[in-house]
C-alpha cells in the first residue's frame, strides 16, 4: 500500500465499524487516536526488541539511552503492539491500557489530552475494541511506506474529511482562507527574512489542531526559495483533543512537537524569549476573557497590562478577547515581522474614545504597525456565516506605505464562489483566481474599486466633553408626581433598613452558605491540579460552581431588591399569631416609613398647580413651604432635593444659572483630528445650543476603523419623475387589490 491517498481511504472506511452504537459525529474521537498510535508502533517497530532489551539491562532511569536507542523524541517500552493485542481478545482492555502507559512522557500525554483511556473503555464496552485493533494492526504505516511528508499530508486528510462531516469548525480554518493570508503575508519583500543560513519561525498563538501552521508552511516551501526543514512552526492551544491532535501531526511530520505548548495564550506567552518572522492566528470570537470561568485569564492580562508589556496598550471589554490576541501577535514579532490575524467587525469599531478598544487601535494606528485590513465574503467558516476580516501588521512597513493603510472589501460576488454543497455554515469558497485578485490588490496598495488607502489621521478623531449651562424649569402635576415615586430617596427602605438585625439574619445565612461553597470549591480545584484525569473531582467541581452561582444570585437579589424587604413586611403584617421583638421592631419601622410616604404624596397631590416656575429658587421656595420638617431634618434633606429635582426639565425658556451647570446633561462632540476646537465649536455648536460649553481639558484622542463609511453602500439614484410614475403604479396596484376582495365577498354573499 505505497500511495498514501489508498491508506487514507482505507482509515476512512474504517470508521465504518464504529456506526453502531456511537454514530459518525464520534468518528473522529476515536479513529485519529488510533491513527496516530498505529504510527507511532510503524516508526518504532524497527528498534522496539533493542529498546526492550535496553530497558531491562540498564533499568528505569535511562530514557536519554532509550531516545538515543529509537533516534526519536519518544520510545515504548512494553511488549505489546497491536498484533500482540489481538492474541488475547479476553485481555485486550487491560493490556490496551498497559501498552499505552508504556510509550515516554510526552506521547502518554498525547493520548491523556485525547481521553484515550475513557475512549477505549467505551469502545470495549461497545464491543468494538477489538475489531478496530484487529483492523489498524494491517495498516502498514512505516515511514518506509508513507515518509513523515505524505504521513502529514494523509493525516490532514483524514482530519479534513471527518471535519466536513461533522463541522464544527471551532478548531478548522478552511485551507484557502490560510492560502489567502499566507500569501498575504509573503507577497512582500522577503529579503529581510529570507537570509541564508537563518531559520523562518511561525507562531500561531491559538492553533487548534495545527491547520494554520501546517498549511502556511506548505505554502511558503512552495512559493519561496526556502526549504521546510528551515521553517520551525509554535503553536498554542488550550483544548485538549485540538492539542492532542496538534502534537500527534508534529511528531507525524517529524517537527518538534515541544515547539507547541498546552494552556492559554492570555495566561502565559508559550513561546516566550522566541520572537517570530509571521504570525498567523485565527483567534476565538466574542469569547469572555474575564468571566468567572476564566478568572486565571482575568489576573494574568491584567497583571500584564503595565508599560513594556504585551497588553500595556489597552483591555477591551471583558466580553471580547480578539484585541488581546491581537497584541500578542504584535509582542511575538521580530523588528521585520508580519502578522496576519483573523476577527470579526467588533475590534475594529466597539467602544468609544478612551476605552480599551480604542486605546489598542490607536496604538496600531499611531505606531504605524496596521499596513492593511480586509473585509472577506460571509459564509466561509463552517461554524459562522458571518462576514469576517483579517488584519495584516508589518513592523517594517516600506517606505512608500509609511502612515498609510490599506482596507480591501473583499466580500463582493467576484471574491468568491458559491459550493454546490455546503459543510456547516459553510457555502462559499475561495478559488485560486479569487486569492490573485485579492493578493494583488494589497501588491499594488493603491484606491481604486475594491481598495482604498488612508492616511493614519483619518482613522483618529478627536471627542471632547460637553456641559450645559443650568437651566430648567418645574411644575407640580400628577405626571411629575409618578416621577417621585420612582425616586431612590423616597424608595430607600431596603438601603435604611436591610441592615435590620432581623431582616439581616437572611443576608448573612446566605452570605455564610455563598463563602463556604467558595472555598470548598477552591479546595476541588487544587485537588485536580493533582489529578487531573479524576472525573469524579470534575463532576463535584461542576456541581460546586452552580452552587456558588446559586448562592450568589439570592445574595445579589437580597442586596438589590427592595420587594424582598416588602414582602417580608406583609408576611409579617398578615400573620395571626404573635410577632417576636425584633419582627414587630421591622414591622414598626417600615409602617412609619410607608405612613411618611403617604403624607408626602398626599401633600403633593393637594397642591397641584400646573403653572411652569421658570426660576428654580421660586420652586424651592414652594416646596420648602409645603415640607418644612423635611427641610429642617439633615437626614431628610436629600428626598426634598430629589423631588425638587424631579419636577424640572430642560427648558430654553427657563432662567440661566450662571456658573452652575446641568448635572444631568452629559454629552460630547466628535471633531476631526486636530481640528482647532474654538473654530468647531463656533460652527457646529453654539448656534444651535448657546448654553452648551465645551470642556476643552477632556480631549481625549479616540481610533475607530468603520467600513460603512471607509466603502459606503451605492444608493441607486432616481428622478422624480421615475419616482412619481413608481408611485402612480403602486396606488393602481392597491386599487386593484381592493376591487378583488371587494368581488370576492361579494361572491361569498351571492
Amino acid at each position: 500500500m505505497s500511495n498514501f491517498s489508498t491508506v487514507s481511504n482505507v482509515i476512512w472506511n474504517s470508521a465504518g465499524v464504529l456506526r453502531f452504537p456511537f454514530g459518525e459525529r464520534r468518528y473522529r474521537d476515536f479513529i485519529l487516536p488510533f491513527v496516530v498510535l498505529r504510527r507511532f508502533e510503524c516508526v518504532l517497530e524497527p528498534t522496539k526488541q533493542n529498546v526492550l532489551q535496553l530497558y531491562k539491562s540498564k533499568g528505569k532511569e535511562i530514557e536519554s539511552l532509550l531516545k538515543n536507542e529509537t533516534g526519536l523524541d519518544f520510545y515504548n517500552i512494553s511488549n505489546f503492539n497491536l498484533s500482540e493485542l489481538c492474541k488475547e481478545p479476553n485481555t485486550i482492555l487491560e493490556d490496551m491500557k498497559n501498552y499505552i502507559n508504556g510509550f515516554s512522557s510526552n506521547i502518554k500525554e498525547i493520548f491523556k489530552k485525547f481521553k484515550f483511556d475513557k475512549l477505549i473503555d467505551e469502545l470495549h464496552e461497545g464491543k468494538k475494541l477489538f475489531q478496530l485493533c484487529n483492523m489498524y494492526k494491517d495498516i502498514d504505516l512505516s515511514p518506509n511506506t508513507i515518509s513523515n511528508v505524505e504521513m502529514g499530508t494523509m493525516f490532514e486528510d483524514v482530519l479534513r474529511r471527518f471535519n466536513d462531516q461533522n463541522p464544527d469548525g471551532a478548531h478548522y480554518t478552511a485551507p484557502e482562507v490560510i492560502k489567502l493570508l499566507t500569501r498575504v503575508l509573503i507577497s512582500s519583500d522577503n529579503s529581510s527574512i529570507l537570509k541564508k543560513g537563518t531559520i523562518v519561525n511561525i507562531l500561531d498563538a491559538a492553533c487548534g489542531t495545527g491547520g494554520m501552521l501546517f498549511g502556511m508552511k506548505k505554502e511558503i516551501a512552495q512559493v519561496l526559495p526556502i526549504k521546510p526543514e528551515d521553517i520551525s512552526v509554535y503553536g498554542q492551544e488550550n483544548t485538549d483533543e485540538t492539542y492532542a491532535i496538534c502534537c500527534a501531526d508534529m511528531l507525524i511530520k517529524g517537527e518538534n512537537p515541544d515547539h507547541i505548548v498546552y494552556g492559554s495564550t492570555l495566561q502565559k506567552d508559550g513561546a516566550e524569549g522566541e520572537l517570530m518572522d509571521f504570525v498567523i492566528m485565527n483567534p476565538p470570537f466574542g469569547v469572555e476573557w474575564g468571566d468567572k470561568k476564566s478568572k486565571e485569564d482575568y489576573d494574568a492580562v491584567v497583571a500584564a497590562n503595565k508599560k513594556g508589556t504585551r497588553f500595556s496598550h489597552g483591555l477591551p471589554p471583558i466580553d471580547n478577547g480578539q484585541l488581546l490576541f491581537i497584541q500578542h501577535g504584535i509582542d511575538k514579532l521580530k523588528p521585520n515581522g508580519r502578522a496576519a490575524i483573523m476577527s470579526d467587525n467588533n475590534p475594529f469599531s466597539a467602544g468609544k474614545a478612551g476605552s480599551g478598544n480604542s486605546e489598542v487601535r490607536k496604538w496600531m494606528v499611531e505606531s504605524d504597525l496596521l499596513e492593511a485590513c480586509f473585509k472577506l465574503p460571509g459564509k466561509l467558516f463552517y461554524n459562522t456565516g458571518i462576514t469576517t476580516y483579517f488584519w495584516v501588521f508589518n513592523k517594517n512597513k516600506p517606505k512608500e506605505r509609511k502612515n498609510k493603510i490599506l482596507f480591501v472589501d473583499a466580500s463582493g460576488d467576484e471574491f468568491y464562489s458559491p459550493m454546490s454543497k455546503g459543510l456547516g455554515d459553510k457555502h462559499n469558497e475561495l478559488k485560486d483566481e479569487h486569492i490573485e485578485k485579492v493578493v494583488k490588490l494589497y501588491q499594488e496598495f493603491k484606491g481604486q474599486e475594491h481598495a482604498k488607502v488612508l492616511d493614519i489621521n483619518e482613522l483618529l478623531f478627536d471627542e471632547v466633553k460637553t456641559k450645559r449651562l443650568f437651566q430648567r424649569s418645574y411644575i407640580l402635576n400628577e405626571e411629575t408626581l409618578e416621577k417621585i415615586k420612582l425616586g431612590t430617596k423616597f424608595n430607600d427602605i431596603v438601603e435604611k433598613h436591610s441592615k435590620d438585625s432581623f431582616f439581616a439574619s437572611e443576608a448573612n445565612s446566605v452570605k455564610d452558605l455563598l463563602k463556604l461553597a467558595e472555598n470548598e470549591l477552591k479546595v476541588l480545584k487544587e485537588k485536580l491540579k493533582k489529578d487531573e484525569s479524576n472525573e469524579n473531582l470534575k463532576s463535584e467541581i461542576e456541581e460546586k460552581q452552580k452552587n456558588c452561582a446559586h448562592y450568589k444570585k439570592l445574595n445579589d437579589e437580597i442586596k438589590s431588591d427592595s420587594a424582598i424587604v416588602m414582602n417580608q413586611y406583609k408576611v409579617l403584617v398578615s400573620q395571626e399569631k404573635e410577632l417576636t421583638k425584633e419582627e414587630k421592631q421591622f414591622v414598626d419601622t417600615i409602617s412609619l416609613e410607608i405612613k411618611k410616604q403617604e403624607n408626602i404624596l398626599s401633600v403633593l397631590s393637594k397642591n397641584f398647580d400646573d403653572r411652569k416656575y421658570l426660576n428654580r429658587k421660586s420652586f424651592e421656595q414652594k416646596m420648602n413651604k409645603l415640607f418644612p420638617e423635611l427641610l429642617a431634618d439633615k437626614s431628610s434633606s436629600a428626598l426634598l432635593k430629589e423631588m425638587i429635582d424631579t419636577c424640572g426639565e430642560y427648558d430654553e425658556e427657563a432662567d440661566i444659572i450662571k456658573n452652575e451647570y446641568d448635572s444631568e446633561f452629559n454629552d460630547s462632540e466628535i471633531l476631526k483630528h486636530n481640528e482647532n476646537i474654538d473654530e468647531y465649536f463656533e460652527r457646529e455648536v453654539k448656534p444651535y445650543s448657546p448654553t452648551t460649553v465645551m470642556v476643552k481639558d477632556s480631549l481625549v484622542v479616540g481610533c475607530k476603523i468603520e467600513w460603512n463609511k471607509i466603502f459606503p453602500k451605492k444608493i441607486e439614484e432616481k428622478n422624480i419623475k421615475d419616482i412619481l410614475l413608481e408611485l402612480k403604479e403602486n396606488v393602481k396596484a392597491m386599487s386593484d387589490l381592493e376591487k378583488e376582495i371587494d368581488e370576492f365577498f361579494k361572491e361569498i354573499v351571492e
